[in-house]
């Protein structure tokens, strides 16, 4: 299908005009192109992504996770035919409903630490950059972290009762194991979120950014959200919920020591990091609970950043 972007190009293409008034007759085209909104833009702006038809990364974001609760909660053997094995229900169309937000979530990503770039020639008043709105950033990042919150990434127990392989089937579901693993599922999806938000040039430019604009999200911002979200959050109720949160708790810290231990790295962010590793082994290391798995997690995670700041390069 095309669109209105590309019934423009056609036109700008082919669009017969006199040699005299050619030029005159192109940059009216793209005058009216640009009067609707409608731009061309290199790929590192966040405006362009993969999918997104939405007039806002919020409005994306929104859509998709409401359209996967309910994928989710009607997913089930009422999606087969009879006589269809159960087991099918462990093929690609549970990782497809389950990461239904990954394309939202690839977007949204793009907006933190985000800059404008708009491609302009002399003469024209639109602004070749622009730093991504703050209000707009912080929106953004509040419904990221909500993807990894752990009532977001757990899977409803009636269908985690329906996920068994079928015999001779190949697996599509990531596992090799008869039981289908929610926490491997979660992992995933955290990753999904948590690595790609402490990227090392997204992290500069946050830096760099919070010189530049008034009230702008900074890495600290960014950081303190997440630990808010997974080390800092309060003690869950529900055992599956604590044993999801422990989940992202890990991949928080596995995505701080990438950062710290980045060769790409600015040298801001990389003290930043390191610091706050610091602040987490001895927070990490005053917690106790009465779950053993969740209490060595905690003796783990600490003793891990202990010998990961002995060396953040090698260890991360």
């Amino acid at each position: 299908a095309t669109g209105e972007y590309d019934a423009f190009m056609a036109r700008y293409a082919y669009t017969e005009l006199p040699p005299e008034k050619e030029k005159e007759g192109l940059e009216a085209i793209i005058k009216e192109m640009r009067a609707k909104g409608i731009l061309y833009l290199p790929d590192t702006d966040p405006r362009w992504s993969w999918y997104d038809d939405r007039a806002t990364p919020t409005e994306y974001l929104r859509e998709t996770m409401a359209a996967r609760k309910i994928m989710l909660d009607r997913y089930g053997p009422g999606i087969l035919k009879t006589g269809d094995p159960i087991g099918d229900l462990r093929d690609m169309r549970l990782w497809m409903t389950y990461l239904h937000h990954r394309w939202a979530i690839e977007a949204g990503l793009r907006y933190i630490g985000g800059q404008y770039q708009n491609l302009v020639v002399k003469g024209e008043e639109m602004r070749p950059t622009d730093i991504v709105p703050a209000p707009l950033q912080r929106e953004v990042l509040g419904l990221l972290l909500s993807a990894v919150d752990p009532a977001n990434l757990s899977l409803p127990e009636p269908l985690l009762l329906q996920l068994t392989p079928t015999p001779g089937s190949n697996l599509e579901d990531l596992s090799s194991d008869a039981a289908f693993d929610h926490l491997k599922a979660a992992r995933i999806l955290s990753a999904l979120v948590l690595e790609p938000l402490l990227a090392a040039d997204r992290a500069a430019r946050l830096v760099m950014f919070a010189d530049r604009q008034s009230g702008a999200l900074t890495l600290p911002e960014v950081v303190q959200a997440m630990l808010t979200s997974t080390w800092k959050a309060p003690r869950d109720v529900d055992p599956r919920h604590r044993s999801l949160r422990r989940v992202t708790q890990r991949v928080a810290l596995d995505s701080m020591m990438i950062l710290g231990g980045s060769d790409d790295a600015s040298p801001e962010s990389r003290a930043y990091i390191l610091d706050q590793l610091t602040f987490l082994a001895r927070d990490i290391a005053t917690k106790t609970d009465d779950d053993p798995v969740t209490a060595s997690h905690y003796r783990q995670a600490a003793r891990d950043i202990e010998r990961y700041l002995e060396n953040p390069k090698a260890n991360a």
